[in-house]
C-alpha cells in the first residue's frame, strides 16, 4: 500500500493546484465585476434597471426631430416608451396612437415622425378627430408612410369603424387624444378589447388632467377608475364600489408613472391572469 502513495501524491497536488487556479480567476472575475471592470469582454458596471434621459434611445430621437413632440419636453414619456419598445423596436410592429396634434401649438404629425423614426418597420396608424387637419396634411403622412382614420374617440360607432378599416391587431395603441374622460373611457373600452393583440400594451397619456376644467368632461374620473382597477388586480377581487370601475378580465397589469399609466393584456393562454 505505500508503493501507491509515490505515484498519488503528484496526482492530488496537481488536483490541488487546478483547483486553486480556477477558484482564483472566479474570486477574479467577482472582483472584477463589483468594481465594475469588464469580464470575458463584457462591461459589468453596476446601473439603473431603465435607461436615464440622457441615453434613453426614444429621447435621443424625439429631440433629433423639429418640431419637438411634447411628450419628452413637457413630460417624460421617454420612460414608457424606451421600458417597452426598446427592445422591440426593430420588429414589424402595428402601432396606433389616438391624436395626430392637429390642435397643437406646434402643428400636427410630431410625434408621427418620432415614430416612424423609432420604429422603422411598423404599421404607423394615427386617429384624428380632425378630418380636414388630416386631409391637409396627408402628403406628409404619406411621405412618413402613416395610415389614418378620423372621428370622435368618444363615439363608439366611430371606434368601431375604426378597428374595421384599421383590421386591429395593434401591439401597442397610445391615447394621447381629447383626454377628456369620457373619450378616454370609451376608446379603452372598445379598443382594449377589439383592437389590441393578446399581450399588447395600452398607453394613456395626460392622466393628470382628468379632475381639471373642460378634460372633466363627463363620466366617472380616470383617474379613479385605473386606481380601483389596480385595486382589483392587487387582490384579485373586483373592486367597483360605483359599479361603473369594472376592470377588462383580461387586464395582466396596470404601471403608471408621472402623468401616465400603461395597461398590458393578458396573452390568450395566460392561466395566471388575474379574473
Amino acid at each position: 500500500m505505500r508503493k501507491l502513495a509515490v505515484p498519488i501524491a503528484p496526482a492530488l497536488l496537481g488536483l490541488v493546484l487546478v483547483i486553486l487556479l480556477v477558484s482564483t480567476q472566479h474570486f477574479s472575475n467577482c472582483d472584477q465585476a463589483q468594481m465594475g471592470l469588464a469580464v470575458d469582454g463584457i462591461k459589468t458596471e453596476p446601473g439603473p434597471f431603465y435607461q436615464p434621459p440622457k441615453s434613453n434611445s426614444f429621447r435621443k430621437v424625439a429631440i433629433a426631430e423639429r418640431p419637438i413632440t411634447d411628450k419628452v419636453t413637457s413630460h417624460s414619456y421617454e420612460f414608457i416608451y424606451e421600458k417597452y419598445l426598446g427592445l422591440r423596436r426593430t420588429q414589424q410592429l402595428k402601432f396606433l396612437e389616438i391624436g395626430l396634434g392637429c390642435n397643437m401649438h406646434y402643428g400636427p404629425g410630431a410625434s408621427a415622425s418620432v415614430w416612424r423614426k423609432y420604429l422603422p418597420h411598423a404599421e404607423l396608424w394615427f386617429a384624428e378627430s380632425d378630418a380636414d387637419c388630416v386631409a391637409l396634411h396627408k402628403p406628409r403622412l404619406d411621405a412618413l408612410a402613416v395610415n389614418a382614420v378620423t372621428g370622435d374617440q368618444a363615439d363608439v360607432a366611430t371606434l368601431e369603424g375604426w378597428v374595421k378599416e384599421t383590421q386591429g391587431g395593434f401591439d401597442v395603441i397610445v391615447d394621447d387624444g381629447g383626454h377628456q374622460n369620457q373619450q378616454i373611457l370609451a376608446s379603452f373600452t372598445v379598443l382594449f378589447q377589439r383592437a389590441l393583440k393578446p399581450g399588447g400594451v395600452y398607453v394613456i397619456e395626460d392622466m393628470h388632467v382628468s379632475r381639471r376644467g373642460h378634460w372633466r368632461g363627463t363620466g366617472p374620473i380616470m383617474l379613479d377608475v385605473v386606481r380601483d382597477w389596480q385595486e382589483s388586480l392587487l387582490t384579485r377581487h373586483v373592486y367597483s364600489p360605483n359599479g361603473d370601475h369594472i376592470p377588462p378580465m383580461d387586464i395582466k397589469s396596470i404601471e403608471c408613472m408621472a402623468e401616465a399609466c400603461v395597461i398590458t393584456k393578458c396573452v390568450s393562454d395566460d392561466t395566471t391572469c388575474p379574473f
